[in-house]
């Protein structure tokens, strides 16, 4: 549990530092932290971010380091503690 709270702190720590991340992933990260008690799907993220699904889910992998899942977990997970 620790280690996912660490890694989405990180996670979200690199986002708002990097001045060239893509804003559709800062975006989808800002869904993310919003709507975790709701049924996120990759293919959510990328109909708001106008992007096919596997590219968005690779775009979100290389950027965060996380998957979606893991970033939603995470957002839940911090908020249960």
């Amino acid at each position: 549990m620790f280690e996912l709270i660490l890694h989405r702190l990180l996670s979200d720590y690199h986002l708002l530092s990097a001045t060239t991340i893509d804003p559709r992933i800062k975006n989808a990260t800002y869904y993310i932290n919003e709507h975790y008690p709701d049924n996120i799907t990759v293919g959510i993220l990328a109909e708001q971010a106008n992007l096919n699904t596997v590219y968005f889910g690779k775009l979100f992998k290389e950027t965060t380091d996380s998957t979606c899942k893991e970033s939603s977990i995470a957002s839940a997970s911090t908020l249960l503690r």
